[in-house]
């Protein structure tokens, strides 16, 4: 493995560690009483944002946004199989910022946050997927 390749695997691998522990952070912060509700909306979002741009770093694609329509463009020029894992992924936006600063928007309920964080984790799991499947294939 030319050192460039190794670098990018180590940069790729980094970013869905850190995709892996914003889902667990969603995940637990559920758990307290009472649960921390737009936390774990916003870990979701950032599970997710990070997983793609680990996936965009594996393409060495340059991204500089964190908006997930934004990346979810990137990620579909990168590779085309990503349009439909990645659909749906727009709904997430908002969570980036929606709890994280005082507003007068209603919380979300508790079904909400753990669907959202299903989903997330189903995204998470599905780019993964694309860039282990890319690993795996034979070279030409």
């Amino acid at each position: 493995m030319a050192p460039e390749s190794a670098s990018r695997v180590v940069a790729t691998q980094a970013w869905f560690l850190k995709a892996n522990d914003d889902l667990r952070e969603a995940e637990f912060v559920l758990t307290a009483s009472p649960p921390f509700i737009g936390s774990s909306l916003f870990h979701s979002e950032q599970a997710v944002e990070k997983a793609v741009k680990g996936f965009l770093t594996w393409h060495d694609s340059v991204f500089r946004t964190e908006d997930l329509e934004q990346l979810r463009s990137l990620c579909v020029a990168a590779d085309p199989s990503t349009a439909e894992i990645l659909q749906g992924i727009e709904h997430l936006t908002e969570y980036a910022f929606r709890f994280r600063y005082p507003n007068d928007l209603t919380e979300p309920d508790f079904e909400q946050a753990t669907e959202t964080l299903r989903f997330a984790a189903r995204l998470v799991g599905a780019v993964l997927a694309r860039v282990v499947a890319e690993v795996q294939k034979p070279s030409e």
